[in-house]
């Protein structure tokens, strides 16, 4: 009977150290997986933090270029290659009706350094590739009409500079209350780039 008892005992030992040894042979790998997988887990969401981050500062990129982007469309002007004085006077004419407009000419003069650089001679302005092209616009109209030039130069999309102004009004016309009708000169520079050693 003790006997049978003792391999009763030894046989339960038995099974349960072999249940024990396999519960570990199975628990360890898994156990160790699952520590891998977490810090696997772990880099994953690190890196995706990370492009969060450069997804965001990206964004703010993109806005930024925009933003260049419109300044350069609304509030810069285009400088051309050449003066093209023959598509500025198209865009700068206006129809002579004799009510409005009585007449207006346009007189175009020699291009010559955009910037005067103090300090510089004659031979070294000439190399700046920035030139002018004067353009004066004689008029006989009413002061509306010689404002709406002024305002079509001005809103160009290339550079055009307003160098002067003169007006005279027409006494007579205005002492019989009649529209008054001025004599305008609009002085203009038509600005552009001209080619590096092109001798201009």
């Amino acid at each position: 009977m003790m006997q049978d008892q003792k391999h009763i005992g030894l046989a339960i030992g038995a099974f349960f150290g072999v249940v024990l040894v396999g519960s570990l042979l199975l628990v360890w790998p898994t156990r160790s997986a699952t520590k891998e997988l977490r810090v696997e887990i772990a880099g994953l969401e690190a890196k995706m933090e990370a492009m969060d981050r450069v997804t965001e500062h990206t964004r703010l990129l993109g806005e930024e270029l925009q933003q260049a982007q419109d300044y350069v469309n609304q509030d810069l002007k285009r400088i051309p290659g050449s003066p093209d004085i023959a598509d500025l006077m198209r865009r700068l004419s206006l129809r002579v009706d004799g009510i409005t407009v009585w007449d207006q000419t346009f007189t175009a003069g020699s291009q010559h350094p955009a910037l005067e650089v103090s300090g510089q001679d004659d031979k070294k302005q000439e190399e700046i590739w920035t030139k002018a092209m004067p353009l004066n616009i004689d008029m006989q109209a009413t002061f509306e009409s010689v404002f709406a030039v002024m305002q079509a130069a001005e809103s160009m999309d290339r550079l055009v500079r307003i160098m002067s102004v003169r007006l005279n009004i027409d006494q007579e016309r205005l002492n019989q209350h009649q529209e008054p009708i001025v004599t305008a000169t609009v002085g203009l520079d038509a600005i552009f780039e001209s080619a590096e050693g092109d001798g201009r």
